[in-house]
């Protein structure tokens, strides 16, 4: 969403995208990850996963509008997990208005400490008692500009998980390690310290983004 607006009351037309059926290879993995990160991972392909993180954008009104316009929208969408994760003050609005629609609704972030002197920061508890069921976790943006690091992703998604809700783990490179080539040494350090402590059977039942 940092380059589109988002208009409840206009919506382009999508480009004709070849189906999953003529494009069997389109959903899969990319090759050359390290073996015991593959190993990780399973062999198992999820149904794919779209998320909008909204970031700092819509008031509360704003958001609830465009959602409850959307969501009528994807009625029919069976084959496509959805989530919206607004700004934390419209959190418990888009849980009711999602209620019966294919929506769920994430948080874009959570502290892993149940509950303290943690000024400005939201537990999984707040979370869940609103009716969200998923939190991002090592958003770039937490990781660059904030200064979030692998202990803290872990730390947070060993937390949402023991939680009952179900994280989404950011990973990626900076532009800079990409250029130097580092790009699987780095999704290589994050997945293994981000995940480090879950079972086999927690790892896949998260989102990794």
């Amino acid at each position: 969403v940092d380059d589109v607006s988002l208009d409840s009351k206009s919506y382009p037309t999508p480009p004709n995208v070849p189906s999953r059926t003529s494009q069997p290879n389109l959903w899969q993995r990319p090759s050359g990850l390290p073996g015991h990160i593959e190993h990780m991972l399973g062999s198992h392909i999820r149904t794919p996963f779209v998320a909008a993180n909204w970031k700092m954008h819509k008031t509360v009104k704003e958001a609830t509008e465009y959602t409850c316009s959307f969501a009528p929208l994807i009625d029919d969408v069976d084959d496509v997990d959805i989530v919206i994760a607004p700004p934390f003050l419209a959190l418990p609005a888009l849980v009711e208005a999602t209620a019966h629609s294919q929506v769920r609704i994430a948080a874009q972030n959570v502290h892993a400490d149940r509950q303290g002197a943690f000024t400005g920061e939201v537990s999984l508890n707040m979370l869940r008692t609103s009716g969200v069921t998923l939190a991002i976790i090592g958003h770039s943006e937490r990781r660059q500009l904030f200064g979030e690091t692998d202990t803290d992703v872990n730390a947070k998604t060993r937390a949402t998980v023991d939680a009952g809700l179900t994280p989404i783990v950011c990973i990626g490179e900076t532009l800079e390690e990409r250029e130097a080539n580092r790009t699987f040494d780095v999704l290589d350090r994050q997945i293994r310290k981000g995940l480090a402590g879950l079972s086999p059977e927690q790892i896949a039942a998260l989102v990794v983004a």
